[in-house]
């Protein structure tokens, strides 16, 4: 028992990382998509694009800080709260996600109707 417990820890740590360095890679290309576009039509969108993966950055390493240097009595609402934490994030991260491919479109399809 004692061994799958440990294992599944050690897979939500290694998730945690591979989330952190994937959405830091994501934001690095953001970055040098608007560095390219910069002055263009798309750049308005690529100013909100190029940062928005860091959200997911900071929550998933807080929540990782939060799982490695919180030993409470009380697993239960340390769980929650690092469950609520990553809800959050993920929505606030969906929710800007469409407001940009939104500006992506509107760009777009004004572009093509000239």
């Amino acid at each position: 028992m004692f061994g799958g417990k440990l294992l599944i820890e050690w897979l939500r740590i290694s998730f945690n990382f591979v989330i952190i360095v994937f959405s830091l890679g994501l934001s690095y290309y953001g970055y040098r998509l608007l560095n390219f576009f910069r002055g263009g039509m798309f750049e308005s969108s690529l100013k909100i694009f190029a940062p928005l993966p860091l959200i997911v950055v900071v929550f998933q390493t807080f929540d990782l800080l939060q799982y490695l240097l919180v030993k409470s009595s009380n697993v239960e609402t340390t769980y929650l709260a690092s469950q609520l934490l990553q809800i959050v994030s993920e929505v606030m991260f969906i929710a800007l996600l469409f407001y940009v491919l939104n500006l992506f479109y509107k760009k777009w399809t004004t572009m093509s109707q000239k």
